[in-house]
């Protein structure tokens, strides 16, 4: 059976065709992320929490999710995948028209996938809460996975590259820059973001540990 990867001579005997569009999965897709956020934004209202800590837990409450669900569903079912209709296979399908790796079972992706659904998916929800909370662990937590996040993307676009990018469209401007090049870049540019504020609230705390530390020194020494 005919299939949109690449490359056309791919063969997936067990494929079976989406039946929702790929612009009424879009569609689901952002509609989740405005519900997402607006319930977000209602639940942190109260507490008067500052716009860039709505946005990191709106950021790692999404990712939460898109690890355990979206992700962990891959990790389980990439076998069967091109078979399934359900919703979440049917996106997965839409996206690997873009990247054909998500129907190959590609051992990179398989790992990063694994490691991402069921490592990093309860560490961001984990890290949502402690934002929410304001607790001074959450930078250690968003460094720790915004760092993960940032090699993961690293690996995902340098495994492609060396594979001469054998796996996407480059005839399609949508689904190589649209889909693979610039959905992807959001876990290169927010991650890059998230690590130097991190790396600058921690290192302004150790400062001032370590004055208060020379100070207490030279009183008792007093």
């Amino acid at each position: 059976m005919s299939h949109p990867f690449t490359p056309a001579k791919l063969i997936l005997d067990d494929y079976v065709p989406n039946t929702h569009s790929g612009q009424t999965l879009f569609m689901i897709f952002i509609a989740f992320q405005l519900l997402l956020f607006i319930l977000l934004w209602q639940l942190t209202k109260k507490r008067d929490t500052p716009f860039s800590s709505l946005i990191q837990i709106f950021w790692f409450t999404f990712n939460g999710i898109l690890h355990l669900i979206f992700q962990g569903y891959f990790a389980l079912q990439h076998r069967t995948l091109v078979s399934e209709t359900n919703i979440f296979a049917q996106s997965l399908k839409q996206y690997a028209v873009a990247d054909s790796r998500y129907v190959t079972n590609d051992l990179t992706v398989i790992c990063i996938e694994i490691l991402h659904a069921f490592l990093l998916g309860p560490l961001c929800i984990l890290t949502a809460i402690f934002v929410y909370r304001h607790s001074p662990s959450r930078y250690v937590l968003i460094l720790i996975i915004s760092t993960s996040h940032l090699f993961g993307c690293i690996m995902f676009f340098l495994h492609e590259y060396l594979e001469s990018f054998s796996h996407v469209p480059h005839d399609n401007q949508i689904y190589f820059y649209g889909y693979f090049i610039g959905i992807n870049s959001i876990w290169f540019v927010f991650p890059i973001l998230f690590i130097i504020n991190s790396w600058r609230k921690l290192r302004s705390a150790l400062v001032q540990h370590e004055q208060m530390g020379s100070i207490y020194e030279k009183r008792k020494r007093k």
